[in-house]
């Protein structure tokens, strides 16, 4: 949004498409000092030249126009500085645009009346637990009520710390220019202290890879061409080549992952598949399973349990296909517990029965069958640990949080699991659950307690949001991740 007299009349703003390229035949349109691929830093660029003299502008722009430290990019932000009155930045959270982009932005507000003296920083959070969706829970200007009061009695906000040895963060803070210009132009204040790891789609992971690496390589080109001046004798600014090669290497050493945690969250989502109109009804699924879980609780195979709330589209972290349904994992199947008969008993150890516990499932693959010990009936009989049949998905639930396998057999644990065990496997397929909790283990850590360590609760592992769709598509999801995720390893 832009307002104020323009060198060009314009009956509405800018858009700016972050994320793009342009061409080199446009980028010498540019001053040489200001060029850039980058579409959202040319739009910046143009917004200087066409905002005339008492014209003000908020424009929406991605985290990596705060926080990237390219030089043109510098150059950009220290004309904005010097020739514009940056008065406001509101840092928004990752999920405002989802589910077209999970990129984080920011609102920046200011007005062609003179240079930045000062800008104020505030970062917008949510309510626990809620995201934005532009389909189901868009952004609407009553939920942005919370910026309003603080626009109009502006105030520095600290975060508050669980350990006074924490850094000092904050949700709102005052920065004088003396110190932006001293950080090099870094905008990156009032971030998100405990902010999630933005999952890209696996075009936007390999976009995001291509321009990062281009751009160090790019400096370490310049770095390396620097250093022969100086071993010649020539003037030179020298720059850090070991810190330069060392954000390439871990730019590498990342990105199969980062391609790994895209390509399953594309497939929650529903985009590496096709729905079809032959599949079955989920709906229908799903009060089948509710029936078999009757009969098992009818037999005395099941405790009668409370029933467990349907997810909201307040909680709904992510937009699916409208034929898929949102359920937490206790709606679907029990979690068992896990326990460890007491070691000094010679007779509850070396039976026939699998003793699995976190350190035998590192590295394990998809399956397990048995751990480095087994029990016996005794040894399960008195202790807590509990036997689950085979096709359930065990979890480690501390120490750490997130190894996944599915059981090869009837099996246990020790307390430092939790297993999903489905009501039906005919209709909730385990390897389509394996592959889910793979892809949920970030909101599992971010739900778990501890101090020493964390842990999440069974109760807590049951709470689990995933999405579900038809037993048949469920299948040609795994096919596909069967296919795809191999490929990562060999990046």
């Amino acid at each position: 949004m832009i307002t104020g007299n323009f060198a060009l009349k314009l009956e509405k703003g800018f858009n700016p498409p972050y994320g793009g390229h342009e061409q080199d035949g446009i980028q010498v349109n540019f001053p040489s000092k200001l060029r850039s691929s980058e579409t959202a830093n040319l739009f910046m660029i143009e917004i200087l030249y066409r905002l005339n003299n008492d014209g003000r502008c908020c424009a929406v722009l991605p985290n990596g126009f705060l926080q990237n430290d390219d030089a043109s990019l510098i150059a950009i932000k220290k004309k904005l500085f010097a020739e514009c009155n940056v008065h406001t930045i509101i840092r928004l959270p990752g999920s405002c645009f989802s589910p077209y982009t999970s990129i984080a932005t920011n609102l920046l507000f200011f007005d062609k009346t003179g240079d930045t003296e000062k800008t104020w920083f505030y970062r917008f959070d949510l309510p626990d637990g809620q995201k934005f969706s532009m389909k189901k829970n868009p952004i609407v200007r009553e939920k942005l009520s919370a910026i309003d009061e603080w626009w109009e009695n502006r105030r520095e906000i600290k975060d508050e710390k669980e350990d006074e040895s924490l850094t000092e963060t904050w949700k709102a803070k005052c920065v004088p220019i003396a110190d932006i210009v001293e950080g090099n132009y870094n905008l990156d204040f009032c971030g998100y202290p405990n902010e999630e790891k933005v999952i890209l789609s696996p075009e936007e992971t390999l976009e995001t890879y291509e321009t990062t690496r281009a751009h160090l390589e790019k400096k370490l080109a310049f770095a390396t061409a620097a250093l022969k001046d100086a071993l010649m004798g020539k003037s030179s600014e020298l720059k850090n080549i070991a810190e330069i090669s060392s954000r390439l290497s871990i730019l590498n050493t990342e990105f199969p992952q980062n391609m790994k945690a895209a390509i399953l969250q594309a497939a929650m989502q529903g985009k590496l598949t096709e729905q079809l109109d032959t599949d079955s009804s989920v709906d229908e699924l799903l009060s089948k399973i509710c029936k078999e879980k009757q009969e098992l609780i009818e037999k005395g195979a099941l405790r009668n349990k409370k029933e467990t709330p349907l997810v909201t589209d307040d909680e709904a972290p992510f937009d699916i296909p409208n034929n898929w349904r949102f359920v937490r994992l206790s709606t679907i199947g029990h979690i068992y517990g896990g326990g460890t008969p007491k070691t000094s008993q010679q007779d509850f150890w070396g039976g026939s029965i699998s003793w699995i516990t976190p350190a035998d499932m590192n590295n394990c693959g998809r399956y397990i069958g048995i751990g480095r010990k087994s029990i016996t009936q005794k040894g399960l009989d008195c202790s807590s640990a509990q036997l689950f049949p085979k096709g359930s998905v065990i979890i480690s639930s501390r120490a750490p949080i997130g190894y996944i396998a599915i059981a090869e057999n009837s099996a246990c644990t020790s307390q430092g699991c939790k297993t999903f065990s489905a009501y039906s496997q005919k209709l909730i397929s385990p390897e389509y659950i394996y592959y889910m909790l793979l892809g949920s283990v970030n909101d599992m850590i971010s739900r778990a307690s501890g101090t020493t360590f964390k842990e999440i609760s069974a109760s807590g592992v049951g709470d689990t949001i995933i999405p579900i769709p038809p037993i048949e598509e469920q299948h040609r999801i795994v096919e596909r991740l069967d296919a795809l995720l191999p490929l990562c390893e060999k990046l």
